[in-house]
């Protein structure tokens, strides 16, 4: 039985590892590709449950069949002590289960991982969200002020047409306009800081899943294996 394909990430842009890509992009298309990112992760989680229910599936039948295994060789050591030339059947069952028992623990172990990355790539995506908001409110911030600013220039220009009466209030909307501007470097700085935190995770995202599809391609051999020597 095949296992569910893996979503496949959005190919990286090209050149220099993307970055070169994403720093040609407007804010808007920053945020674009932000919300396409979180729906792509949503999918992800969704074509994983499919397999991370057969995995479960998978680590019971392999628990019954320990159970059957306790029980088999039990009967076995009776047999070698009672009659020991009809034992050899018996005992051929029992290495095949303790195969088996191995193989559950490396199931339990490839579940693990997958749990891990799950937990991480939600993780993730929580942060690409809050990185997402913060960019958002700060480019909000960036564009009041810079209208404040433009308005403030239209009005000092007015101002210096009329008389000398209006120098104090020159002076005054001066003094705003140097605090308005000191505080929009203040938050450039910031939106840049943001913005190269975005990307950190974006590229994080990538890694995550492409390392979770190289997990679900191999849970996927490996049930397969399973399933063929269940069928011998």
């Amino acid at each position: 039985m095949s296992a569910p394909e893996s979503s496949k990430s959005p190919a990286p842009p090209p050149g220099g590892g993307g970055s070169s890509k994403l720093d040609s992009l407007s804010k808007e298309d920053l945020v674009k590709f932000a919300k396409k990112q979180v729906t792509h992760l949503a999918e992800m989680k969704k074509s994983q449950a499919p397999l991370m229910e057969k995995l479960k599936a998978k680590i019971e039948e392999v628990e019954q069949l320990k159970l059957v295994n306790e029980k088999l060789t039990s009967a076995a050591a009776q047999k070698v002590q009672n009659t020991p030339t009809e034992c050899t059947e018996c005992l051929t069952k029992s290495e095949a289960l303790v195969a088996l028992e191995k193989e559950n623990a490396e199931w339990k172990e490839k579940a693990s991982r997958a749990d891990m990355i799950s937990l991480e790539l939600r993780d993730l995506e929580s942060k690409v969200d809050q990185l997402n908001r913060a960019l958002r409110e700060k480019t909000q911030s960036l564009i009041k002020a810079q209208e404040v600013i433009t308005e403030n220039d239209l009005s000092l220009n007015d101002m210096r047409k009329e008389t000398s009466s209006s120098k104090s209030s020159i002076e005054k909307l001066t003094e705003e306009n140097t605090r308005l501007a000191n505080s929009l470097n203040e938050e450039k700085e910031k939106s840049s800081d943001l913005e190269a935190r975005f990307k950190s995770a974006e590229c994080r995202i990538a890694d995550l899943s492409d390392q979770q599809g190289s997990e679900k391609l191999g849970l996927a051999r490996k049930m397969a294996e399973s399933e063929n020597r269940g069928r011998m």
